[in-house]
């Protein structure tokens, strides 16, 4: 008995090291075939079963398929028909399982399921799944507004509908809260909630698509926003309580720009969405939106806000900004309104972008939408729209004068300002004859014209009358003398003005006296008739001395009694008018002709001379008087503008010789002087003062104006106390081949350059500038690099990282030396090549230091230090540390970016090994086994820094040892195997001892 009681412990513990020696075994790969009884010796038994691994009954949404190839495709499905299961070939291959609704084409949810039959295990396991619809306060269901709305539909990963309605144009399929559908378990497929509106089918909003990873949750939920609409003007909200309520809308746009909330243009306020209506969209879907005024004037007319877009949707109020706007009016000296002359005259229109009214009067022929100053008008925020000021004149409705068209953009004021002119009349002439005592005086008026139609805006305007009109607005006027207010009066021509800054309007008039001559040039007593020219009739009738007043430029005509028509323009020269029986006669006695001979000069020529000739400014056609030099050559005199107070010393003087000048000087002493190397020449007028200018530490000529003047020179510069100074040609370091330092002693530098602009000198770096710049070291120059002096940390291996380095310590003051002649030109070449350096802008240095293990392994870690030092001797604002590509798909940074590390300090950071080993590789770690999967890699980290404009890199080297990520199959099945052995060796010596 004994022995059949170890015997069968024996047995009981081979069975369980067999057991666990399976279960690793099928965890590294190894699986059985399952054959039923039902399907014939070739084939195999697959039922659909659910997530839970219980066999499937019955569908609420959905057909489900099994498809294999045997050879070729072949598809079951699995229904109620065959009890949900399927016999297929044991060859088969390919073995997929579908869900669908209609299953047209490739509108499916489709799931892999192995290379063979077996790998199913007989089983096709599906999920049946939830379609949980929330807005912000719950579930979307039959009790709620919205839930006829709201709809989810489910993709795969083609962007096929597989259930749903789409966009709803049939609510057949409409999946709605609380609604199931079937998928296979672990397929991949996507859903987006969509919300139908009801304004058409087309205009639905969607939410963003949302994909389904290897599915395995029985519940989708799509989130959905009751959206309160919120209308705003700059004092609060716009509801039914204010002035406006009934004219501000807001529509929403689906991202197509459909319509699909709102009432349009508003021709029918059905759909309008008012302050505080609500409305529904998914969650983080794209829509737009914008807000709208309807005018009383027409439905067409609206103004239109901005489309602002909604990208991921997650308010549940959406604001819309509206402007309440007041109508300003001025004129030069105030505002317009009901204290004023003019208030009724004055009104502002305002227009859409599509120049259609949409608040005001239009022309004003009625009143009732006048917008006056103090008035108030409503507008989307941000818009733009049109305004113009309109005076209505009292001649005509149609004669009004439109001010310039303003364009306001993105508005936000909540007051628009038109300015008009106020325009005195005022009567002139231009010899100051005209006097408002004379009794002709108020036959003058003058009338204002419409420019394009010339119609009168505004007519008979005397002497202090005013007038409004639009600020910089074109108009016309037109004079008339008036004698006895009929249609005869003499008219003055047109005149154009712009009413921009205009303050008054003159017009001009002449005071003309007529004379009457018989055919014997005495004086007739016969009436003088003077004739309006455009329709030949008589405006006065005078006598020989009488007077009258016609507008400056008037075509007038006249005549004697019973004599010829003579006609004549009323100029600024015509006094007098004299009028003779017939045109044959004139009484006026001939002038003769004087001479007036000016003289006039040709150009300078080569021998600077030049030709003297003489005009005749009165064109006599005589040379009576015509000088005798006419024609003869001069020698040029030129006009050299010289101050003695701008230059002085040895400057030479440029008014005793004009050409081939040798050694020309230009000295300021107290700064320094020009030494031309070149001759100079001139052949014409130059101002040397205004185009030369001797400054301290600084030359200039202006070349352009002074182009003779632009030679090689020797400039020199005094009063210079500099310890190293550098040439500079305009704002940057001349360069050798344009100056030339000659020498630099007793505060006097010498230097040549090949052609002029602006040359100045400015102090260069210099050891005892306080700056460690231009190549200087503690060892070179303590003062400003500080004493050399070792630091105590070190660092080793080949992982980049550096030893050594320097403390910088502050220097003491001391006075600055001037450097010998030679070091100063060596510096003055050397600073050209330099000055990019940004130390010299700085004073600082930098220095990264890095520290870490010479080789980082991975095998029994997952993880390794390094450290970042700051050795430089300023802060750094920022660092970035990035691994090299080869490094970066199996490690990781426990941080990659710095913000400021000062100088002195240190920061810690962690490699991580992504790709982390079973616990199994670990177990095994020390196993020479190993070993064998080992795998070096090399690679870097990289590490940027920047401050300012100054940009740090440093790279380090690192050496990787990692286990390869194939070990951990191996490594599975060897445990088992090793498990199996130690339970058989436990069960043997189990057995020994009984």
């Amino acid at each position: 008995m004994a022995k059949k009681r170890n015997f069968s412990l024996f047995l009981i513990g081979l069975a369980f090291g067999i057991i666990i020696s399976l279960l690793f075994a099928y965890k590294a790969g190894i699986t059985g075939n399952v054959v039923a009884e039902d399907c014939s010796e070739d084939e195999l038994l697959i039922e659909a079963v659910d997530q839970n691994n219980e066999k499937l009954s019955e569908i609420q949404r959905g057909s489900i398929y099994i498809r294999y190839k045997s050879p070729g495709w072949n598809k079951v499905p699995l229904d109620e028909s065959n009890d949900f299961s399927a016999c297929v070939p044991s060859d088969a291959h390919n073995i997929r399982i579908q869900s669908c609704s209609a299953c047209n084409g490739n509108k499916h949810i489709e799931k892999e399921m192995g290379d063979n039959a077996s790998s199913l295990q007989g089983k096709a396991k599906f999920i049946l799944v939830s379609a949980d619809l929330h807005d912000q306060n719950g579930i979307i269901d039959e009790g709620h507004a919205f839930y006829g709305n709201a709809f989810a539909n489910i993709y795969n990963l083609k962007n096929k509908l597989v259930f749903g309605c789409g966009n709803c144009n049939s609510d057949e399929n409409a999946l709605r809260s609380g609604d199931e559908f079937i998928v296979p378990y672990g397929a991949d497929y996507r859903y987006r909630a969509v919300v139908k509106t009801g304004l058409s089918n087309y205009n639905n909003i969607e939410g963003p698509a949302a994909e389904v990873i290897s599915a395995e949750q029985d519940s989708i939920t799509l989130n959905f926003l009751r959206t309160t609409s919120q209308l705003e003007d700059q004092n609060g909200i716009i509801d039914e309580g204010h002035a406006f309520y009934g004219s501000c809308f807001m529509n929403i746009y689906n991202s197509n720009n459909k319509i699909a909330y709102g009432c349009g243009n508003c021709n029918s306020l059905d759909n309008a969405i008012y302050s505080g209506d609500e409305f529904m969209v998914p969650e983080g879907a794209d829509y737009n939106y914008k807000p709208l005024v309807k005018t009383p004037l027409s439905n067409y007319n609206n103004i239109d806000g901005n489309l602002e877009e909604i990208s991921e949707a997650a308010e549940t109020t959406l604001i819309a900004g509206f402007i309440t706007t007041t109508v300003n009016l001025n004129d030069q000296n105030g505002i317009i309104d009901e204290g004023h002359a003019f208030y009724g005259n004055a009104f502002a229109n305002i227009y859409n972008l599509k120049n259609k009214l949409v608040f005001g009067c239009g022309n004003c022929n009625s009143d009732e939408n006048a917008m006056r100053s103090g008035d108030i008008f409503i507008v989307p925020g941000g818009s733009s729209f049109r305004h113009k000021a309109l005076v209505k004149t009292a001649v005509s409705n149609y004669n009004n004068i439109d001010g310039n068209i303003i364009d306001v953009a993105g508005a936000s004021e909540d007051e628009i300002s038109s300015t008009l002119r106020k325009i005195a009349v005022w009567i002139n002439d231009p010899d100051g004859s005209i006097s408002a005592d004379d009794p002709k005086y108020d036959d003058l008026n003058l009338d204002i014209i419409k420019e394009g139609n010339n119609k009168a805006l505004w007519k008979s305007l005397k002497a202090g009358d005013n007038f409004l009109i639009p600020d910089s607005i074109s108009y016309k006027i037109r004079e008339r003398a008036d004698p006895e207010g009929n249609y005869n009066d003499i008219s003055g021509s047109y005149r154009q003005y712009d009413s921009s800054g205009q303050e008054s309007l003159d017009a001009v008039f002449r005071k003309i006296t007529v004379l009457a001559f018989d055919n014997n040039c005495e004086s007739s007593d016969l009436p003088i008739y003077i004739i309006r020219h455009s329709n030949s009739k008589t405006a006065y009738e005078l006598t020989d001395g009488g007077y009258f007043y016609a507008p400056s430029g008037a075509e007038i005509g006249y005549k004697l009694h019973g004599g010829e028509l003579f006609s004549a323009n009323v100029s600024d020269e015509l006094a007098e008018l004299e009028a003779y029986p017939s045109a044959n006669l004139s009484c006026e006695e001939e002038e003769s002709c004087i001479e007036n001979w000016s003289i006039n000069y040709g150009e300078c020529l080569s021998n600077n001379t030049r030709l003297a000739y003489y005009t005749d400014e009165n064109s006599c056609n005589t040379t009576d008087k015509l000088p005798m030099e006419n024609g003869t050559y001069i020698l040029c005199e030129h006009n050299i503008e010289l101050t003695a107070g701008n230059f002085d010393g040895e400057t030479t003087d440029f008014s005793v010789r004009f050409s081939d000048i040798e050694r020309a000087v230009i000295e300021k002493q107290i700064h320094g002087k020009i030494i031309f190397n070149e001759n100079i020449s001139i052949n014409q007028s130059r101002n040397l003062d205004e185009n030369i200018e001797i400054s301290n530490s600084s030359i200039f000529v202006n070349s352009t104006a002074l182009p003779e003047f632009n030679k090689s020179a020797t400039l020199v510069l005094r009063n210079v106390n500099y310890v190293n100074p550098i040439i500079y040609k305009d704002s940057e370091i001349c360069s050798l081949d344009v100056c030339r330092l000659s020498r630099y002693e007793n505060n006097t530098i010498i230097f040549n350059v090949s052609h002029f602009t602006v040359y100045s000198v400015r102090e260069g770096p210099y050891c005892g500038d306080s700056c460690c710049n231009n190549g200087e070291t503690c060892s070179s120059c303590s003062e400003d690099c500080g004493s050399c002096k070792k630091t105590a940390e070190t660092t080793s291996g080949s992982g980049g990282s550096s030893s050594g380095g320097y403390i910088i310590q502050k220097r003491e003051n001391h006075t600055p030396k001037q450097k010998p002649a030679q070091e100063r030109a060596e510096n003055q070449e050397r600073a050209g090549d330099e000055s990019q350096q940004k130390t010299e802008e700085t004073g600082c240095n930098y220095d990264i230091g890095v520290l870490a293990e010479d080789r980082i392994s991975f095998i029994g870690s997952n993880s390794s230090e390094i450290k970042i030092i700051n050795r430089g001797n300023c802060d750094i604002d920022k660092l970035d540390i990035q691994l090299s590509p080869e490094l970066r798909d199996m490690l990781d940074l426990t941080m990659t970016e710095i913000n400021g590390l000062e100088k002195g300090n240190s920061v810690s950071l962690t490699i991580v090994n992504r790709l982390q080993s079973s616990k199994a590789s670990h177990f095994t770690g020390a196993v020479a086994f190993t070993q064998k999967y080992k795998k070096e890699l090399a690679g870097h980290a990289i590490i940027r820094g920047q401050t300012g404009d100054e940009k740090i890199k440093k790279e380090i080297r690192l050496n990787i040892e990692i286990l390869d990520e194939k070990i951990d199959k191996y490594m599975t099945s060897y445990l088992g195997f090793i498990l199996f052995v130690a339970a058989l060796f436990i069960l043997l010596v189990f057995k020994r001892k009984k």
